[in-house]
């Protein structure tokens, strides 16, 4: 039995996702397609069509656990059709709609840290 909920719109397979994209001319930074099942999910999620910066080639895809490269850990991903390239997802609209917390930006982090260090710093004696 497949999931049902007003959603989503059930497809046979991810290709089902790709009809109607390929002729689009695709950017490289993720466009939501949108919100699908598929046969024996229990679930359902978010969908993107995204230009592979590796191949070249379009292809569609859910976020993926989380990368744990050493560079970018903890980040969702993309996984492309054609060649398995990796595309790590930093927008955080991607994190908001599949209802997850997004990772900090550069910024965030930076900012983060140089009040840690203000705040160290104060309380040397």
């Amino acid at each position: 039995m497949a999931h049902e909920c007003p959603d989503c719109t059930f497809v046979a397979n991810e290709g089902s996702i790709f009809t109607g994209w390929g002729s689009k001319k695709i950017g490289k930074n993720p466009e939501l397609v949108g919100c699908f099942t598929m046969p024996n999910w229990v679930g359902h999620s978010n969908f993107y069509i995204f230009s592979c910066s590796l191949c070249g080639n379009n292809s569609v895809d859910y976020p993926h656990g989380y990368t744990s490269d050493g560079i970018r850990n903890g980040l969702l991903y993309l996984s492309c059709q054609n060649c398995n390239a990796i595309k790590p997802l930093y927008g955080k609209d991607v994190y908001r709609a599949s209802g997850m917390p997004a990772p900090p930006s550069f910024w965030e982090v930076l900012k983060q840290t140089l009040a840690m260090r203000k705040k160290l710093k104060g309380s040397e004696v």
